[in-house]
């Protein structure tokens, strides 16, 4: 999924970029992708994290996660990611 551009103007900003008020993005799932795992988890209006577990290899990988509306398409990419070793 390539990035979007946004053109941020020359001025500071004040408010939001897409207008309007905040509201909920409309998440229905995640997909995080770390080198050849790839995975996408159903999410609910009341889930805070997702948890996705996988066994990489030792040294640099790329890792994309984003979230996805009902139809699957990408709304925006994750906020943060956490990974840990277990």
């Amino acid at each position: 999924m390539p990035p979007r551009k946004i053109r941020v103007p020359d001025k500071p900003v004040k408010g939001l970029f897409y207008g309007g008020e905040m509201k909920a993005l409309p998440v229905d799932s995640v997909r995080v992708r770390v080198g050849a795992f790839a995975e996408t988890k159903p999410v609910s209006s009341t889930d805070s994290c997702t948890v996705f577990a996988a066994t990489l290899k030792k040294g640099h990988i790329n890792q994309q996660a984003g979230l996805l509306d009902k139809l699957g398409k990408a709304t925006t990419s994750a906020y943060y990611v956490y990974v840990r070793k277990i």
